[in-house]
């Protein structure tokens, strides 16, 4: 799998209230952070302390992506431990539900479950349907709108990029994805992916037979 991450400062900021948007293997810092803003990784945390971090200072950060790949190395499949990884997807829940606070967005139990479920992959939706995915994905970006944390349009395309992502990536064949894609009004701001698009084609055209 080949990660990307965006390399607006805008986008880096709306799109960590799902996941770190941070090659972190190769992170830069000012050493004043650390000096006089007292800046600081939580000890205590064994896993997702990056994502932590950021997320903790995400309002003092400006935060920027080099677009040149500057570290290579391979993650093996099956080579984390289930320990860890359940230990990783419990931090990163509970850092979700603290910056959906710093957004600026009020959520329910099963709205903050919807929220740590299609933020993950992969994912099983179980009983959440798309239309309540999108709806809430709407409810992030018109309570940023009021709080203004994120810029507007950088939210707006995050969103969007979560939507698409989720009907490609929804494993539940049962379910016309697609058609609910379309039906809906976040599919128009999302701007398809050079590397997503001959994959789409041919899931649609499984879908329409």
């Amino acid at each position: 799998m080949l990660f990307e991450y965006p390399a607006h400062p805008d986008d880096t900021r709306a799109m960590m209230v799902f996941n770190m948007t941070i090659g972190n293997p190769s992170v830069m810092l000012r050493t004043s952070l650390w000096r006089e803003k007292g800046m600081h990784y939580t000890n205590a945390l064994r896993q997702t302390e990056d994502y932590d971090f950021f997320g903790r200072y995400l309002a003092q950060l400006t935060i920027a992506n080099l677009p040149e790949v500057l570290v290579q190395y391979r993650v093996l499949a099956h080579s984390v431990r289930p320990a860890v990884y359940e230990e990783r997807l419990r931090v990163a829940n509970q850092i979700r539900e603290r910056l959906l606070g710093t957004f600026g967005v009020p959520y329910s139990e099963r709205e903050l479950h919807l929220h740590n479920t299609i933020s993950h992959h992969p994912f099983q939706l179980g009983d959440i349907t798309l239309a309540e995915v999108h709806d809430w994905l709407w409810k992030i970006y018109t309570s940023n709108e009021q709080s203004r944390f994120a810029d507007s349009a950088a939210m707006l395309r995050a969103v969007a990029e979560r939507w698409f992502l989720t009907c490609y990536l929804n494993p539940d064949r049962s379910y016309n994805s697609w058609r609910e894609y379309f039906r809906q009004p976040l599919a128009k701001h999302y701007k398809l992916a050079p590397a997503y698009l001959l994959n789409l084609r041919s899931k649609i055209s499984c879908c329409a037979t």
